[in-house]
């Protein structure tokens, strides 16, 4: 039966191949610590100088220790599910207190908001409403529905055109990026022209090319030593050399994680050779 270091270190032989000047090429399985108890079900990578030195490896998939290995320190009362640390009862419930949930995102990439006037609003809550007849848009513009609303005994016409608010994703997952924000008048879930919304309704936020995303990245960039040139005269040629992105959690653990959560620009991966003709050339 492989156990958990074992495992571990499998794992850690082949990333070490990738990064020869970071990892060692030993792996285990950390203990169980205050505030991480999950540190226990994702591969450890021994640093190459630094033995007391570690880099979590679940940015991969296999950095995670397989379903049901136990992380409970040799207790058996908790066991490896998706890479977190799952502790049962003894018939086998899980604790309510570490249930497992999915990760929640680290960021908002996208927000949608849509700004409708008070009778809109009223017409949700309420829901009495009832469609009496439709009209054009302009003269030869398509039928639209127009609502009216009984709010205390009062019947009140509802207008179908909204505000919408779009803005774009970010840029930058951290370290500051932009993002465009618009606004626009819709009708049943297209757009029209502005002219046929509340101007007085309109959204007051600012509009254009805005910052997002402002705070700093979480992450620093590992570089490989470069590659020998891919050819030993002549051109074209160019070396390559391997990246990485690790996010520390304590003076001696680190995690390798997405190349989003390291700062711009990017460390080159690629550069040319200039290297002298080959002879006879």
């Amino acid at each position: 039966m492989v156990t958990a270091d074992q495992y571990a270190t499998k794992i850690c032989e082949k990333y070490h191949r990738k990064y020869p000047s970071l990892l060692s090429g030993k792996g285990r399985q950390l203990p169980r610590q205050p505030g991480n108890p999950h540190v226990a079900c994702v591969v450890a990578c021994q640093d190459r100088v630094w033995k007391d030195t570690h880099y979590q490896m679940d940015v991969f998939e296999e950095g995670r220790f397989p379903f049901g290995t136990d992380c409970s320190g040799r207790r058996g009362s908790a066991y490896c599910v998706s890479g977190r640390c799952q502790r049962f009862s003894h018939e086998g419930t899980p604790l309510e207190e570490e249930a497992v949930q999915p990760r929640p995102p680290q960021r908002e990439r996208r927000r949608r908001r849509t700004k409708r006037s008070a009778h809109d609003r009223a017409e949700r809550h309420s829901g009495q409403q009832q469609q009496l007849w439709r009209r054009p848009l302009s003269l030869g513009g398509p039928m639209v529905p127009l609502w009216w609303l009984q709010t205390n005994q009062t019947w009140a016409r509802v207008s179908p055109f909204a505000w919408k608010v779009i803005m774009s994703d970010c840029t930058l997952p951290c370290g500051g990026g932009t993002r465009n924000t618009s606004v626009h008048c819709q009708v049943l879930g297209n757009r029209v022209s502005d002219d046929l919304c509340d101007p007085a309704l309109r959204p007051t936020m600012t509009m254009g090319v805005g910052a997002c995303n402002t705070e700093p990245c979480s992450g620093r960039w590992h570089t490989e030593p470069w590659s020998p040139c891919s050819r030993s005269c002549g051109s074209p040629s160019h070396q390559s050399r391997v990246v990485a992105c690790l996010r520390p959690l304590t003076q001696t653990l680190f995690s390798l994680v997405h190349d989003s959560n390291c700062p711009r620009p990017e460390p080159p991966r690629l550069r040319k050779c200039y290297l002298p003709p080959c002879p006879g050339r």
